[in-house]
């Protein structure tokens, strides 16, 4: 049973697909996985990362308005001539301010995240990305093509922090 590959085909032809394929595991695969990371997957990541905190950024900026324009209006309303009206506008406009957090500045440092993510995609898309590279990137599987989004799932679970 095991000797029929033998007959078909050449010890020197399959010796050379064997040394091809442990070749392709071992080197390749790591080498056009970091290349794809770094110029496709992690800009793509860190982008998607600066998009979502500008726009937490501005909802959490437009929440903030909001209740400072709803402090001065009720201020410049007749209830703000009544005696310690104005008192009670300052501590609701303190824990308005406080109830918001603050996010963090804009110059994070996503790629560390986005590096974590993509790399256990890629571990989960081993088998895929083998053939891939041993087709010498002719044969596209669909764990590929879907690469991104499953690094936006580890990016949410298991790379958060």
């Amino acid at each position: 049973m095991l000797d029929i590959p033998f007959k078909i085909f050449p010890p020197a032809l399959l010796a050379g697909l064997l040394l091809y394929a442990g070749i392709t595991a071992l080197w390749l695969q790591p080498l056009v996985e970091r290349r794809l990371a770094d110029r496709i997957y992690i800009p793509q990541c860190e982008a998607g990362l600066i998009k979502a905190q500008s726009r937490a950024r501005a909802e959490q900026d437009g929440k903030r308005n909001a209740a400072r324009q709803m402090m001065d209006m009720f201020r410049n309303s007749p209830l703000g001539q009544f005696p310690g009206f104005n008192e009670m506008m300052e501590q609701g406009r303190t824990m308005a301010e406080a109830g918001v957090p603050e996010l963090p500045s804009a110059g994070i440092d996503h790629s560390s995240r986005c590096a974590c993510a993509v790399s256990s995609a890629f571990d989960a898309a081993r088998l895929p990305m083998l053939l891939h590279v041993m087709s010498l990137r002719t044969y596209q599987p669909a764990a590929l093509t879907a690469l991104p989004f499953t690094a936006g799932t580890f990016l949410d679970s298991s790379c958060a922090s």
